[in-house]
C-alpha cells in the first residue's frame, strides 16, 4: 500500500541522512587533527621569503684607511715599540749578511770598509724613518731620494733597493717578540720596507713616482 512505501522511503532517508553526517563529522575531524606537511620550496612566493641576512664583510670590502702617511697611527706605535726593543747590532749584523747573499759582495764597492760604512748607512736610514713616520709622505721622500740619489757612484743598482726590502723582511720577524701584536707588527714593517725598497729604486733611477704600485697594494690589503 502506499502508506507502507511512504513510510519506509522516510525510513530510509532517515538513515541515509544521519549516515551522511556521521562521515561528515568523521571527515572534518580528520582534517581539522592531521598533521599539516611542509610546503615544498618550489611552492613558495616572493611574500612568504624572509628577507635576506645581510652579507659578512670580507677585508676586501674594508673602506681603505685615511691617508695619513703610509701608516696608521697604530703601525706608528708598532713599529716604534718594536724598534726600540731591537737588538741594533745583532740585527744589523743579520741584515748586512743577508743582503750580501742576495745582491753579492761586488754590489758595495772594492772598498775593504764598504761593508761596515752601508751597515751604519742602512741603520741610521732606518731610525731616521722610524723617526719621522708620520712625515712620510712629506720631507722624510725628499731625504730618501736625496740620499739614495748619493748611492749612484756605488755600484748599488736600482732593483738593489728591493733586496734590501726582502732582506728587511727576513731578518726583522725574527726579534719580533710573540705575543697578539706579532702578527700586525710584521705587517707594518712589510708595509715600510716595500715602500722604502720602491722609493729608493725610483730615486735611484731618478724616477720618483709620489703614489708607487706597491704602496696602493698594501693600501688595499691593509
Amino acid at each position: 500500500p502506499p502508506s507502507f512505501f511512504s513510510s519506509r522511503d522516510a525510513t530510509i532517508a532517515m538513515l541515509r541522512t544521519e549516515n551522511y553526517l556521521h562521515q561528515s563529522h568523521y571527515n572534518i575531524h580528520e582534517t581539522v587533527n592531521r598533521p599539516s606537511s611542509p610546503v615544498s620550496p618550489s611552492r613558495l612566493t616572493p611574500d612568504r621569503l624572509s628577507e635576506p641576512k645581510p652579507l659578512r664583510r670580507t677585508r676586501s670590502a674594508s673602506p681603505l684607511p685615511s691617508k695619513m702617511g703610509i701608516l696608521s697611527t697604530e703601525r706608528q706605535t708598532l713599529l716604534r715599540r718594536s724598534w726600540q726593543r731591537l737588538p741594533k747590532q745583532t740585527f744589523s749584523d743579520a741584515l748586512m749578511n743577508d743582503l750580501v747573499r742576495k745582491i753579492g759582495r761586488n754590489s758595495f764597492g772594492d772598498d775593504p770598509d764598504s761593508i761596515e760604512l752601508h751597515r751604519r748607512y742602512f741603520m741610521d736610514l732606518l731610525s731616521s724613518i722610524v723617526d719621522n713616520l708620520s712625515e712620510m709622505e712629506g720631507t722624510l721622500n725628499n731625504w730618501i731620494e736625496t740620499i739614495s740619489r748619493g748611492h749612484i757612484s756605488t755600484r748599488i743598482k736600482p732593483r738593489d733597493w728591493d733586496s734590501f726590502g726582502e732582506s728587511v723582511m727576513t731578518v726583522i720577524p725574527h726579534y719580533i717578540g710573540p705575543g697578539k701584536h706579532h702578527k700586525e707588527t710584521v705587517k707594518s714593517w712589510t708595509m715600510l720596507s716595500s715602500f722604502l725598497s720602491d722609493r729608493l729604486a725610483a730615486a735611484a733611477r731618478g724616477n720618483h713616482s709620489p703614489n708607487s704600485p706597491r704602496l696602493q697594494v698594501h693600501h688595499t690589503l691593509y
